[in-house]
């Protein structure tokens, strides 16, 4: 009896989908059952730049008052890396580290003491 109404709620969400397609193909001339797209803003000609203005700051803490950095290379090192995916001159993904160094605290806008 279980098998029985496993198949009659695949039966109906079959023919739910298929008459749902056949209406979109009806009223719209939509002959797609899946659509891939692929949408990319930038390309990879367009770069940020510390030029631009662009700093991003990352880091480990342990929230408390020491603001020195607790990164232990024991664990591993932390880095930063640009992420990229699907362009034409570069199919499949690709990572490259972004240079980095520790911030100042001026570039922090926080006083020696922290504040």
């Amino acid at each position: 009896m279980q098998g029985f109404g496993v198949t009659l709620l695949v039966s109906i969400a079959i023919i739910g989908y298929s008459t749902l397609k056949f209406l979109s193909l009806v009223d719209f001339g939509e002959t797609n059952i899946m659509v891939f797209t692929k949408e990319s803003f930038f390309v990879t000609e367009d770069q940020f730049t510390t030029d631009d203005g662009l700093m991003i700051a990352f880091g480990i803490t342990a929230y408390d008052e020491n603001y020195e950095s607790i990164e232990d290379p024991d664990y591993g090192d932390l880095k930063a890396y640009y992420k990229t995916w699907g362009f034409e001159n570069a199919p499949g993904e690709e990572f490259t580290e972004i240079p980095s160094s520790f911030c100042t605290h001026e570039q922090l806008g926080i006083n020696e003491d922290g504040t």
